[in-house]
């Protein structure tokens, strides 16, 4: 499935670097507790993940790989520059924690015995018994009811290390919380011992072993045998779940809670897979509905080739019996892709887990500052930046309530998901993209205003790809990144003229974009707001991945007219209101907002875990109160399907249902000013 305009598929993998070295042997899984040492150089092979989305260097001049695989639903957190954490001459390292997550696999250059290391801190509780959480290893407990201040203290670098076996290629490592959440900041890796000889080859434990298992349910669920299954993806196919099995006894199985919830009518399910090769697939499902054997009947396809016809739950096993059907596919472009398609009734599934069935192949790792976005975000931009923890307007709950009065009383209480109109299509120049000049569409009713062709010359020399397509509607938004010149274009009202040459009414570009604050220069840009919008839109990437880790552009209707909130440089807003949002206002869900209280859609629950950390900035009017999301025109025209009808189901308009727009709080107007 092509990404944005890109050639080959940008997976992430995880990097080893120098050469094994061999240490002592520690029989057993030998934990110790200690405070964190020095830094120190060192020319092991030894593997660093820190908490982060980018590469760190620290003080001996170590390289930290980004954590990319894992599991739970992972959070990252900054600690502000002003809180000090002691016991550790490499602070930075544990400034950047990640917690929620319930598990990572580290793939691992052979089989044999390591050493691991797990760098953490408590950040936020001041008392004991408030973050309490175990680890394993390889499935067997290594640390029991770790508190780390009670252990440590708040703010102080903690690390605990083990040694472990690991026999399949890949360790595994869980983080299960008996209360709030696991937190961690980074994971050393290093060889315990000569590394063993790799075993033969093996179907039952292939090399980089890979596991992924989804619940349809709005909650994890834990099986007999200890297994995790994460809360239904994003990618489904559906945002509606049927509980009509709740309580009943599920025949066929010991593991009831696996079949209980389940989806109907999902159009298919999309995962991110970390290697080339083939993998294992076993579909969980169960007949609630049709008693009599004909009723439903569907068949299902991986990677576009039917490998299942004619399921048929009822006269296969009888209703409320659990029933799996297992098979196996190869990947070769890093997602795994299911549809499902009804000859009778609709499809239904209740669980998903896929294995690898054989030795994956890594795909080549093309490194960005943030996955999920197609271009390298400045780290220090407001769509970068963790505002959990950042001061509240006066007004804050009164701005919040705006909003959500606006989103409550449009489209019957629905705030738009804004994937087809009134958003941008992203598109990224390959090297040897013909640059064109731009026709200024609008030239009749507003003359040729100065810089754009001369000046900063914004329509002059851009790199439009020969497959370019502007986002659907009146606005026809497109957006173009180049890596080789590190440039961002957008622009407003993007059409081929009669002659076939392209033309924008406006528009504007950001040089440096990399190290730059997403604003265009005073004047340009596609948004009312003059904020780059592509940096704010929800992804396909994010939606895969699970999560979303920069701010969401928001269109509010009748923002405010007052003024405009830095980084905003104009505004078309026109409410005389003192609690309507500035554009450029930034927003958040509170930090400590159970959403497990909501009935939200998978996407949802993604976005909503984003406006706990980033938030949402106020980038333009709109007439409904609705979030940005990519436009999937490219990939429809190039392979006849639309992703996200095949991620989000058939109503897609209702993405944002029950989402607690009540709950919203502002940041002061001109926050993080500089």
């Amino acid at each position: 499935m092509p990404a944005y305009n890109t050639p080959t598929r940008t997976a992430i993998a995880l990097a080893l670097a120098g050469t094994i070295t061999s240490a002592a042997v520690t029989p057993g899984h030998a934990t110790q507790y200690s405070a964190a040492p020095a830094a120190t150089a060192t020319t092991t092979n030894t593997i660093r993940l820190a908490a982060r989305t980018t590469s760190r260097v620290d003080p001996a001049g170590n390289t930290w790989k980004p954590m990319y695989t894992l599991r739970g639903t992972p959070n990252y957190r900054i600690a502000p520059a002003s809180q000090p954490i002691t016991n550790t001459n490499d602070p930075d390292l544990y400034r950047y924690e990640v917690y929620g997550l319930t598990g990572t696999t580290i793939p691992l250059p052979t089989a044999g015995r390591y050493n691991v290391t797990i760098a953490t801190a408590e950040p936020y509780w001041k008392a004991k018994g408030k973050r309490v959480f175990d680890i394993t290893a390889e499935g067997a407990t290594v640390v029991d009811d770790l508190d780390i201040y009670a252990t440590a203290g708040y703010s102080t670098a903690h690390n605990i290390t083990f040694t472990t076996n690991v026999t399949d290629g890949a360790l595994d490592l869980k983080f299960l919380a008996s209360v709030d959440k696991a937190i961690i900041a980074g994971i050393t890796i290093t060889p315990a011992a000569p590394s063993a000889p790799a075993p033969a080859p093996s179907t039952a434990t292939p090399h980089n072993s890979f596991t992924s298992r989804m619940v349809a349910s709005p909650t994890p669920v834990t099986d007999k045998s200890g297994n995790v299954w994460n809360r239904w993806s994003a990618t489904l196919g559906t945002n509606r779940v049927d509980r009509g099995l709740r309580g009943i006894d599920i025949q066929g199985t010991d593991d009831d809670e696996v079949y209980r919830t389940y989806v109907q009518n999902p159009r298919g399910y999309a995962l991110d897979v970390p290697g080339k090769g083939r993998y294992k697939v076993r579909l969980a499902m169960v007949e609630n509905t049709y008693w009599n054997k004909g009723g439903r009947v569907f068949d299902v396809l991986a990677e576009d080739t039917t490998v299942v016809k004619d399921i048929d739950i009822t006269a296969a096993v009888g209703p409320r019996t659990a029933y799996d059907v297992t098979f196996e596919t190869n990947v070769t472009d890093g997602i795994l892709d299911l549809t499902f398609r009804a000859t009778a009734g609709t499809p239904t599934i209740s669980a998903i887990e896929v294995t690898s069935a054989t030795t994956l192949t890594s795909y080549t790792t093309v490194e960005r500052n943030y996955p999920g976005l197609p271009f390298p975000l400045y780290p220090g931009s407001v769509y970068a930046t963790d505002i959990s923890n950042a001061p509240l307007a006066a007004n804050a709950q009164a701005v919040g309530d705006y909003i959500a009065r606006q989103a409550a009383t449009r489209y019957d209480g629905y705030a738009g998901f804004n994937n087809r109109e009134f958003t941008t299509a992203m598109h990224v120049a390959e090297p040897g993209t013909p640059r064109i000049d731009i026709i200024h569409s609008c030239a009749v009713d507003w003359g040729v205003p100065s810089n754009l062709f001369d000046g900063a010359a914004h329509f002059r020399s851009v790199p439009v790809p020969a497959n370019a397509i502007p986002a659907a509607g009146s606005d026809g938004e497109m957006s173009i990144y180049d890596p080789a010149t590190d440039q961002l274009w957008e622009f407003w009202k993007m059409s081929r003229d009669s002659k076939n040459r392209w033309q924008a009414c406006w528009g504007g570009r950001i040089d440096n974009f990399s190290t730059h604050e997403t604003v265009f220069p005073d004047g340009f840009g596609a948004s009312a707001s003059g904020m780059a919008i592509s940096p704010g839109m929800i992804t396909l990437d994010d939606i895969r991945r699970g999560r979303i880790d920069h701010a969401i552009a928001l269109a509010v209707p009748t923002p405010s007219g007052l003024g405009y909130s830095w980084p905003a440089n104009r505004t078309d807003g026109t409410s005389t209101d003192p609690n309507a949002p500035y554009e450029g206002q930034r927003l958040r869900l509170p930090a400590n907002l159970d959403l497990d209280r909501y009935n939200l859609t998978p996407a949802g629950r993604i976005i909503a875990e984003a406006a706990k950390k980033y938030g949402f900035i106020v980038t333009d009017n709109a007439g409904a109160v609705a979030v940005t999301a990519e436009s999937s025109r490219v990939i429809t025209a190039q392979t006849g399907k639309d992703p996200w009808s095949a991620y989000l189901g058939s109503d897609a308009w209702s993405t944002m249902r029950d989402f607690p727009w009540t709950e919203l709080e502002a940041l002061p107007v001109n926050y993080g000013k500089r």
